[in-house]
């Protein structure tokens, strides 16, 4: 490493932006143009590649809650796509918190607000589809990046993009962050 970039070493945060960076650059590696629109757009995309990297790449020794909260994730991702809102809302503690910082209006509590949210979103794209692009088991969190879609009723597709930071608890969620916004096509 040359001088130039050793004061990058010496902090997990400005480390971990960089990797995060990095990282969520490969995903969208056919289209940088697309990549910088949600950088500026969403700076707060920064802060959460950068704590959720250094978050996750700090391994503390919780091997089992690791194992523990990747079935949570497996869980989670069967039950979006079976499109039942009763599977969906069965992976959340009765006390789950859905915080949306980009749309606060869209927030809800509880297993039945995931049930009563998740049976709309069924009923507009019943071909729902979530793809599970990238995933940070920590020991508290999981930092998961996701691709929603589907074909709306009046047959143009639906796709949603983002990033969702999840705290497990006992085998289920009980409070998730969404970053998510619709993608451009």
């Amino acid at each position: 490493m040359t001088s130039r970039y050793a004061s990058l070493s010496t902090s997990p945060y400005l480390s971990g932006i960089v990797q995060g960076v990095l990282k969520t650059h490969l995903r969208f590696r056919d289209n940088f143009s697309t990549f910088c629109e949600m950088l500026l757009r969403y700076p707060v995309l920064l802060l959460i590649m950068a704590f959720g990297w250094s978050a996750c790449h700090q391994k503390a020794p919780c091997p089992e809650q690791r194992q523990q909260n990747q079935e949570v994730l497996n869980r989670l991702h069967k039950a979006l796509n079976s499109r039942n809102a009763d599977s969906l809302s069965d992976v959340v503690a009765e006390t789950y918190k859905s915080i949306q910082p980009l749309f606060p209006e869209q927030n809800f509590t509880g297993r039945q607000g995931v049930s009563d949210n998740w049976s709309r979103v069924y009923a507009m794209l019943p071909d729902f589809k979530a793809e599970l692009l990238s995933a940070e088991i920590g020991c508290q969190a999981v930092y998961s990046e996701w691709k929603w879609s589907g074909t709306l009723q009046s047959d143009s597709t639906f796709i949603m993009r983002g990033v969702m930071i999840f705290y497990p608890s006992n085998g289920r969620i009980d409070s998730a962050r969404l970053y998510f916004d619709t993608a451009p096509r």
